[in-house]
């Protein structure tokens, strides 16, 4: 029909045999433990191979009956949210420090201003002006 072969694996396959009734059910590898969990269902409780916890969950998901998978979703649910609120509280607690920060900051410069027009002789009504300080701050300012 005139096709010619478009890839290497078109020439020449792989093939990869798996003897799986000649498994010993002793997993030496994680290959083993792999067969293993294919050739039983069951994963054993010391096996390392990667993605085997990941299935172990799946699995115990799976052998839930209707009620207690109603309230496995509903624990999960519950720290879903409680994830969200610490985030959330930990957001709103930081972007609080910030802008308590930058105000702190904002009145220390503020005092640093009016220290400086003081030193110059600047009109404390001017000063008030320029700052937003009150006379008060102003003049504690002045002790410190």
């Amino acid at each position: 029909d005139g096709e010619y072969a478009k890839e290497t694996g078109d020439l020449f396959p792989e093939y990869f045999l798996l003897k799986v009734n000649d498994f010993d059910k002793v997993a030496t590898t994680p290959l083993d433990e792999w067969i293993a969990f294919l050739k039983t269902g069951e994963i054993a409780h010391d096996a390392t191979a990667p993605g085997l916890s990941e299935a172990r969950q799946c699995l115990a998901f799976d052998k839930l009956s209707d009620e207690e998978e109603l309230a496995y979703k509903h624990h999960m649910d519950n720290l879903v949210y409680q994830k969200y609120t610490l985030e959330t509280s930990y957001d709103d607690g930081k972007q609080d420090g910030l802008n308590e920060g930058m105000q702190k900051g904002e009145a220390q410069k503020a005092i640093e201003i009016a220290k400086n027009l003081l030193s110059l002789h600047v009109p404390m009504k001017t000063i008030m002006t320029a700052t937003g300080l009150s006379a008060e701050e102003i003049s504690l300012s002045q002790e410190r």
